[in-house]
């Protein structure tokens, strides 16, 4: 506990003690807990920007996967799959990441495992961008709506001065998301390996080991598949038995394994972009307000060494604007330096 400041006890006193219950003296304030409208504005983003985009991702993922998705829907061609057979071409041929040994294969993969993944992200990302730009106004909608005045206040106050993020700063989240999936992708594969577990091909009838992440996306495939009628002999062949090219082929077991696929890239990419645009928008609005507060205190030193007679200069020597600082003072110098002889005449 910190002592009186003895300079403030008068000679003779004793410094007053701390009371046991007095806390609001030595205690600091704590921060206030969140507002209706805050704890509502966090559901309202897990259900937006985290549930349904994840499952909006995979599904796009499924429409862009250049062996899952169709040419066209309703019509229109599917330029989501073009693009991603030319991205998987890039690296697997125009690279030769394809034609390598194995590590060589999963940096390639891994690449156009993580071009697919991202397409949700950046379809929703003008609608996520608003969304984080208006979270005052959510948040102050909700408490006048069902909090109390108090909370409209408090909430105000904590985010009034939240920064906006720019494009430039979304643009860094998603390029740092896709950068850390990548490299998620890479380091997983690596470091779980293959299983030792064997996998008889239906057709060749060798067996083989495969890596426990697409062993994974296998095992959430074939229960997505368990889900329909349809696909029940899906989820009950064996994980050590491959797929026929015919159950391969059935939608709900290609979903499920974009969807497996997903999970995990959707929802790091989204934690990483969110971290990396609020902080880039925070940073640049710091920025701001130094490069400001830098411009306001250049004109008054100015103005202080002027009054304190710190600069001395000539008429001649720094040109003079009407109103100025120094024109004032010249004009007032000349008129007491006439007024001199007047007043020795006088005398």
């Amino acid at each position: 506990m910190q002592d009186f400041p003895q300079e403030l006890v008068a000679p003779g006193a004793t410094a007053p003690t701390p009371s046991r219950g007095d806390v609001r003296s030595i205690t600091p304030a704590s921060t206030p807990p969140q507002t209706s409208g805050e704890r509502f504005y966090n559901r309202l983003q897990f259900i937006t920007a985290d549930a349904f985009i994840i499952a909006a991702s995979a599904a796009i993922a499924y429409i862009a996967h250049p062996k899952f998705g169709r040419d066209s829907y309703f019509g229109i061609p599917n330029v989501l799959k073009k693009f991603q057979g030319g991205v998987n071409h890039f690296f697997m041929e125009t690279l030769r990441l394809g034609k390598g040994g194995d590590f060589s294969k999963l940096v390639g993969g891994a690449a156009s495992s993580m071009m697919l993944t991202m397409w949700g992200g950046n379809v929703f990302a003008p609608a996520l961008k608003a969304f984080e730009n208006n979270k005052e106004k959510i948040v102050t909608w909700y408490n006048r709506t069902h909090g109390t005045p108090e909370e409209v206040e408090a909430g105000h106050e904590r985010l009034k001065d939240t920064p906006k993020q720019t494009w430039g700063d979304v643009i860094k989240g998603r390029l740092a998301g896709a950068v850390i999936v990548w490299s998620s992708f890479v380091g997983g594969y690596a470091l779980l390996g293959k299983s030792k577990k064997l996998v008889t091909d239906t057709v060749t009838g060798q067996a083989s080991a495969h890596y426990k992440i697409d062993l994974y996306e296998e095992r959430v495939g074939r229960w997505f598949a368990g889900l329909s009628k349809t696909g029940k002999e899906i989820a009950a062949t064996p994980m050590t038995q491959a797929l026929t090219e015919t159950q391969a082929a059935h939608r709900g077991y290609r979903l499920g394994r974009m969807v497996a696929l997903d999970v995990f890239a959707a929802s790091a990419a989204l934690i990483i972009w969110n971290v990396i645009a609020r902080a880039s928008a925070k940073a640049r609005a710091n920025g701001k307000e130094s490069k400001e507060a830098q411009e306001e205190q250049i004109p008054n030193v100015a103005a202080d060494m002027l009054t304190e007679g710190q600069v001395t200069t000539s008429p001649r020597a720094m040109p003079e604007h009407p109103g100025s600082v120094i024109q004032k003072q010249t004009a007032q110098r000349e008129a007491t330096l006439a007024a001199v002889p007047e007043a020795q005449t006088a005398l």
